[in-house]
């Protein structure tokens, strides 16, 4: 009879220990590197409770910066760009709890606009203006919740 209920006590001990370790550690940041060949850093992700977590990074072989995310809850958040090895911002855009909110902006090579705009909730909202290659106003179309308005 004892020692039948000492490994019971001690089954539902290590139950209890593994229960609370994993609940405990659930929220703990991980952090993933990922690397090139010649060493730099590929990506640097963050991960809490196995969803994507603060600042994410993504370098071009010659350490340059190609992509930057950002996330909170395992949603996009914040400030999103995209640059080209060059340095230049081809695309930025801004997310508030996974939906698109507020400026969006497309950029050639050489830092020309392509495409400039905002979003509210997820949707085009306000005036959107397209641009030739150089630079010059072709057109501006003017969104209502994601409808064009003329």
């Amino acid at each position: 009879m004892r020692r039948s209920a000492a490994i019971t006590i001690g089954l539902a001990a290590a139950f209890l220990g593994a229960f609370l370790a994993s609940s405990l550690f659930v929220d703990v940041p991980k952090t993933a590197v990922t690397h090139y060949l010649n060493g730099n850093d590929w990506s640097i992700r963050r991960f809490v409770g196995g969803r994507p977590y603060g600042t994410w990074v993504v370098w071009w072989p010659e350490a340059v910066p190609r992509h930057e995310q950002q996330y909170e809850r395992g949603r996009p958040s914040g400030r999103w760009r995209t640059i080209s090895p060059r340095g230049v911002v081809l695309l930025e855009r801004h997310y508030v709890d996974g939906e698109l909110e507020g400026p969006w902006t497309r950029r050639l090579e050489d830092g020309t606009p392509v495409e400039e705009g905002s979003f509210a909730n997820g949707l085009r909202q306000g005036a959107w203006k397209h641009f030739d290659a150089s630079g010059n106003l072709v057109s501006e179309t003017v969104y209502d919740r994601g409808r064009a308005q003329r």
